[in-house]
């Protein structure tokens, strides 16, 4: 079972803020969070939400910053590379969009744009505008299928391939 933290719980309400269309109160919830526990080693996570409420603001240079420190606290953690991703092809920087979305696609290879559709935004526009981020960034429109085995038929035991 979890356990639930001020710190915890303060990183919670700065993600649903923002998604309510208040990224300024749910950066200074995520914000709050770290001012509680500043050694916490799980603050790549706050500061993904602070990413995220940044790009939904359009700061792109501050998502970007924030996004930056996700990653350099820890490195799999696919949002930090994801919100790099988003908030360089907002600015045009192609090799920063680049780098960042094959780190993501390399955490998550079946990411898509169509995974992030039902995001509980309240407000079209931030919505439209974090779909377009994404898209921008070069996240595949669908979803992926990731050849991992041979064809089913190519598995099966050698006397039931040759019966066919």
């Amino acid at each position: 079972m979890r356990t639930v933290t001020p710190y915890s719980r303060y990183g919670s309400l700065g993600t649903a803020l923002t998604y309510l269309g208040e990224p300024r109160e749910g950066i200074e919830a995520s914000n709050k969070s770290l001012r509680l526990d500043p050694q916490n080693p799980a603050a790549f996570f706050p500061y993904v939400e602070i990413a995220f409420g940044y790009l939904v603001l359009r700061d792109y240079e501050e998502s970007i910053l924030w996004a930056t420190k996700s990653v350099q606290i820890k490195q799999d953690y696919p949002m930090g590379h994801f919100y790099l991703a988003c908030g360089h092809a907002r600015l045009g920087h192609r090799g920063g969009r680049a780098k960042a979305l094959t780190s993501y696609l390399k955490i998550m290879p079946t990411a898509s744009v169509a995974r992030f559709s039902d995001r509980p935004f309240r407000k079209k526009e931030d919505r439209d505008h974090f779909l377009e981020s994404l898209r921008l960034a070069g996240l595949p429109e669908g979803a992926r299928d990731i050849a991992v085995a041979p064809a089913v038929a190519d598995c099966a035991p050698r006397t039931q391939r040759s019966r066919n």
